[in-house]
């Protein structure tokens, strides 16, 4: 998903060789957001995000982006119990067993 804000009824358009092209229009308050389709894992990546306002490209809005990857990202986070071994645990070996 990628968001931000431009001027209100500006057409926001991402474009890449991997990716196509989507579109987003501005609402009143400026705000735009669009969903990219489903991408397999990889990279990198180049992409535009460029913004025309009346039908006209805007000088200087037009940005450029390099070296995207894609894929999950897992974010972990805890207390000093996370030092506690699986292996510890109520089934833990079958847990164990059953990660990649």
């Amino acid at each position: 998903m990628l968001r931000g804000a431009a001027p209100a009824g500006a057409v926001v358009t991402f474009s890449s060789e991997s990716f196509g092209e989507s579109l987003a229009i501005t609402d009143k308050d400026g705000a735009w957001k669009m969903k990219l389709r489903a991408h397999e894992a990889g990279g990198p990546y180049t992409a535009t995000i460029s913004m025309n306002v009346d039908g006209q490209q805007v000088i200087g809005e037009r940005i450029m982006l390099q070296d995207i990857y894609i894929g999950d990202v897992y974010l972990l986070t805890g207390q000093s119990n996370m030092e506690w071994l699986v292996s510890n645990t109520t089934n833990g070996a079958s847990a164990s067993a059953k990660t990649n």
